[in-house]
């Protein structure tokens, strides 16, 4: 892929994308889906297939009383994790939100692909559920900009997950030795 292709997918992303969470039906789990949205045109048509041609994802059509949209949207956490890690480099706006699902997801796939939490109904520990929690509601607040939180809480947070996955990636090791 093209960095022009990256950058250009960057700004589309923080001009007319959204980076959403949903905390499952439990609350304890934590879903990232991303999007971007177009005028149903022929042009925004032509924008949300170059997306999903270029990056993966799907296309939805959503009809209202005027114009209607085009919608491109993943909900997949490879395609959103890796869309996201493309796009990171050259995003202004929306980088925070970008940072704060790519940690959660990659605490969550390396950590449930590791000890199995996450999936089903296996319940996570406390500390994991507790920072999916706290990372779901920075990114709300920051989608929101309510009471958004400092890049230095953001910093933080990612520094948790990084500290999450090595504590419990070096804990399934020990476990694997027995």
């Amino acid at each position: 892929m093209k960095v022009s292709e990256k950058a250009y997918m960057a700004g589309i992303f923080d001009g007319e994308g959204c980076i959403a969470v949903d905390r499952g039906a439990r609350g304890t789990n934590a879903f990232v889906s991303i999007s971007v949205g177009q005028k149903r045109t022929p042009e925004g048509l032509k924008l949300v297939t170059w997306i999903r041609d270029t990056f993966g994802g799907n296309l939805t059509e959503q009809s209202n009383d005027n114009l209607g949209m085009y919608r491109w949207f993943s909900s997949d956490s490879g395609v959103t994790l890796r869309v996201l890690l493309k796009c990171l480099p050259f995003m202004q706006v929306k980088k925070r939100q970008a940072q704060l699902a790519i940690s959660l997801l990659i605490t969550k796939h390396k950590l449930g692909r590791v000890t199995g939490f996450g999936y089903q109904n296996t319940e996570p520990p406390e500390d994991l559920k507790n920072y999916r929690l706290l990372v779901c509601d920075a990114i709300q607040r920051l989608n929101q900009a309510i009471d958004p939180p400092a890049e230095t809480e953001c910093k933080e947070l990612i520094q948790l997950g990084k500290l999450l996955v090595k504590m419990y990636g070096k804990r399934q090791s020990a476990l694997v030795g027995l």
